[in-house]
């Protein structure tokens, strides 16, 4: 992910782009939001592989204007501020903040974080940009680690994380009834054409093997939907 890519996303941002069935977020502090975003909507076509949302941590002025993005790249980060807000701390204070540690208090991840690296390229940076960022990255206790290829290596461990600074301020977002029930929809489809694809497999090949058990998964979400949505 390139400067300029991650400044074309914030530049949609602020311009109202990006369509909302694409992004889905959720503010996490004052100035900060954890966001999915989606390239494009899964739909019927011929595929061969699975696609998936992108984690980002989008960062806001006082006024609200989106004024840096940071991708969650797990074994790293890449991050970018616009110029006109360079050297103010909103980079540092997010990340310091609310971004850090909630990527080391992320519950809703497949497993825990326990260390966080970065890696800061020489080569795609301006100096100016290039010290700056090891600066923050310094700030924040990351430990130098190692440089390859004009590329410097950080990491920072959960243990050695200032929890003192954390400020984290989540806020739910209202669903209403009538989503809940498209959501319904789209997973009593997914149902319908697993059973759809059990039978055929069944009938070519004699057995379902732990396809019926993964059908039946899939229609107890519309049950999850009702409980995780009545206790927002």
């Amino acid at each position: 992910m390139t400067e300029k890519q991650i400044e074309e996303l914030i530049q949609k941002l602020n311009r109202k782009e990006l369509k909302e069935e694409l992004i889905f977020k959720r503010r996490i502090s004052k100035n900060v939001f954890v966001a999915k975003i989606w390239n494009s909507l899964p739909e019927e076509k011929s595929i061969t592989e699975c696609i998936k949302s992108e984690r980002w941590f989008l960062i806001q002025n006082d006024s609200n204007k989106f004024i840096g993005a940071i991708l969650d790249c797990v074994e790293d980060l890449h991050w970018f501020i616009q110029k006109g807000y360079r050297g103010k701390s909103y980079l540092s204070n997010a990340l310091r903040e609310s971004i850090i540690p909630y990527l080391f208090d992320d519950k809703g991840f497949e497993y825990e974080r326990v260390v966080q690296r970065i890696t800061i390229n020489k080569k795609k940076l301006e100096a100016k940009n290039f010290k700056a960022s090891k600066n923050v990255a310094i700030k924040l206790g990351f430990e130098y680690v190692e440089s390859k290829n004009g590329k410097e290596i950080f990491k920072l461990e959960k243990n050695n994380l200032n929890w003192q600074h954390q400020n984290l301020k989540e806020i739910n977002t209202l669903i209403t009834e009538e989503r809940i029930n498209q959501l319904k929809e789209k997973i009593f489809y997914c149902h319908n054409m697993l059973q759809y694809i059990s039978d055929e497999i069944l009938m070519s090949c004699g057995d379902y093997g732990d396809l019926m058990e993964i059908t039946k998964k899939v229609n107890d979400y519309s049950k999850e939907i009702n409980r995780i949505c009545s206790e927002t």
